[in-house]
């Protein structure tokens, strides 16, 4: 039937499966962008304890740009970007499930920077397409540290798993009480946030597809928090003057060291690449924080000087904001 078509008639019928495709697409795209506020509150010393997680991996199509709706192919923990925000106590031991579902195309596994031993776990807890693992580390070092897969282990796959959304963060909370850190999450007015910057590389021939060229020239299309352009607007960090702010914040890269700042704000202190055993820093503008790292910063809004309204995040490595890197704390007086 096809052939007796005229040739006019082809192409309207062409343009008439594209569309189709397109629209289906952005119809069942997912918002994989996970809130800033999803994460556990702080956790008591005590006795050390084994801490259960369970990770999920999800290929999913999701939107990475809502003003353009273009789509893409997530790889994630749980369906969100970052995956799960996991806090434990120093001397804890985390028992962690993978599980990659037969629906996948990919082997998946995570590697934890808070783990000591070869590859963070990563080939204890390396799965294919419809398989399981389950392996348990102890937490020896207090500290923030990302999480991430590596794919099949090789240099492609780590790249890939990552440029396209697969990391979160785990905390280790010290377990020393006169701690600087630990004493901080006994006030009241506390509000905690998790965020994470990253960088899509997207292949424009075969979208969801990581392009390596323009990771090797380290050219990302998009550089984003928590998953997506907009992910901090559409869902702001939200407080009230008062309030001590904690934020989590973390770079999965692949590539970039980010400058992360908020315009018209100064962290009251931050503990660099999330070392919470050391002493914090006081007073900083601008923090640095590289491809595999995170830092712990910490806001404090006085009644005496802090305007209420949006103070923009963003990654002061300006030309990233018109790619993405861009969010807002929203701060109010009740």
């Amino acid at each position: 039937m096809v052939d007796n078509l005229s040739g006019i008639h082809k192409w309207f019928l062409y343009v008439l499966v594209v569309l189709v495709c397109l629209i289906s697409e952005s119809l069942f795209a997912s918002d994989i962008s996970r809130r800033p506020d999803d994460l556990p509150a702080p956790l008591e010393g005590g006795i050390p304890k084994t801490v259960k997680v369970k990770l999920v991996a999800r290929e999913i199509t999701g939107v990475i740009d809502p003003k353009s709706k273009r789509t893409f192919r997530y790889f994630t923990f749980n369906g969100k970007v970052p995956g799960p925000f996991i806090r434990v106590v120093e001397g804890d031991t985390l028992d962690v499930t993978l599980i990659n579902p037969e629906s996948n195309t990919e082997t998946h596994t995570a590697d934890f920077h808070a783990v000591i031993g070869y590859k963070g776990g990563g080939t204890k807890l390396m799965a294919p397409p419809g398989q399981s693992r389950r392996s348990s580390f102890l937490m020896t070092r207090p500290g923030l540290f990302v999480y991430h897969c590596v794919g099949n282990g090789t240099v492609h796959d780590v790249c890939h798993h990552i440029n396209n959304g697969m990391y979160g963060m785990i905390l280790v909370e010290p377990r020393d009480p006169d701690n600087e850190y630990r004493k901080l999450l006994n006030n009241p007015n506390l509000r905690e946030f998790y965020v994470m910057q990253s960088e899509f590389h997207i292949n424009n021939e075969i979208p969801g597809n990581m392009d390596e060229e323009k990771g090797l020239r380290e050219n990302p299309d998009f550089v984003v928090f928590n998953g997506r352009v907009k992910s901090l607007v559409d869902h702001p960090l939200r407080s009230t003057i008062g309030d001590d702010v904690i934020i989590y914040f973390g770079n999965a890269g692949p590539n970039k060291i980010s400058s992360f700042h908020i315009v018209g704000g100064i962290f009251e202190t931050v503990w660099r690449e999330g070392v919470l055993a050391s002493p914090p820093v006081k007073s900083v503008q601008t923090t640095a924080v590289p491809a595999g790292c995170a830092a712990v910063t910490h806001l404090k809004s006085e009644k005496s000087s802090t305007e209420v309204g949006s103070y923009l995040l963003i990654d002061h490595s300006v030309f990233r904001v018109a790619k993405g890197a861009k969010g807002e704390l929203w701060i109010s007086d009740h």
